[in-house]
């Protein structure tokens, strides 16, 4: 017995579908999350200087991660 299948999507809705589906996806060589910058957020202040995966110095960790930095190094960068 053979089935026929009556409402398969349209090619159109599809490309709709995965377009506007998948959202926004963060690639795995990103290096600022632009969704977690939180200039007002408290730090110490405490010097310990870290080098961002964007090439800037920021005064600690902390600052670095409510600038959005997903990536460090300690020390400053070598500019």
């Amino acid at each position: 017995m053979l089935f026929k299948i009556k409402h398969l999507p349209s090619p159109i809705a599809i490309l709709i579908f995965l377009t506007l589906g998948c959202g926004k996806e963060k690639k795995s060589d990103d290096c600022i999350d632009e969704d977690a910058i939180t200039p007002e957020a408290p730090c110490i202040k405490i010097y310990a200087p870290v080098c961002g995966c964007n090439d800037i110095t920021y005064g600690n960790s902390c600052e670095a991660t409510n600038a959005g930095v997903l990536r460090w190094t300690l020390g400053p960068c070598k500019n």
